[in-house]
Order: C-alpha cells, then structure tokens, then sequence
C-alpha cells in the first residue's frame, strides 16, 4: 500500500506508471491471485513501455513480472515459497521509485 501510494503521490508519474503501480499492489496484496492474473499487467506494461524512460533495474524487475506465469511453479516448487509476491513486490519497487519524491525536492 505504502509503495502504490508513493508512485501515485509523485509530482510527475505517468498514467501508465501510476496504472501500473495500481495493479501489482492489488495482485500483491491479495491471496487470492494466481499466475494467470497476472495477465492483466501485459497491456499495462505495454502502455508504460510506450512512455519509455526505462532504467535497466527497472525492466529487468518487470520482466521477471511478465514472465511470472512460468517462473513460479518451478521456483515455488523448489523453494518451498510462494516466490509470486516476492517477485510483485521488487516490480511494484522498481515502479515506485521511477519519479522523485515530491518531499526530497523542497
């Protein structure tokens, strides 16, 4: 919530940054989701794509977001954990911290 709020208080995010801050949260917060909800990010990630700007930690924390269908058996499987919202949670971190902080600019 505290990650979703940041990106959505920032004094320039894109509408595609603050949709896409809005979805990963609620995909990360709910224990309801499964690895074809996260079907719901690839129009979001392709609007943001489309704004570009990326920072490489950042595409390469949304990758592994798109590709979560198939890392997350495999990666559960052999972990013993649940690795889907560990993986929406570095995503949702990556978005968060694409604009400054609209506190550090005073």
């Amino acid at each position: 919530v505290v990650l979703v709020a940041r990106a959505w208080r920032r004094t320039s995010p894109s509408p595609a940054t603050r949709a896409l801050a809005l979805a990963l949260g609620a995909l990360t917060v709910t224990p309801y989701a499964w690895d074809y909800d996260t079907v719901v990010l690839a129009p979001l990630l392709a609007w943001r794509m489309r704004d570009g700007a990326w920072k490489p930690w950042e595409a390469s924390a949304l990758a592994l977001a798109v590709a979560l269908p198939l890392l997350q058996p495999p990666l559960t499987k052999g972990l013993g954990l649940p690795a889907g919202p560990v993986i929406l949670l570095l995503a949702l971190w990556a978005v968060s911290r694409d604009a400054p902080n609209p506190a550090s600019e005073n």
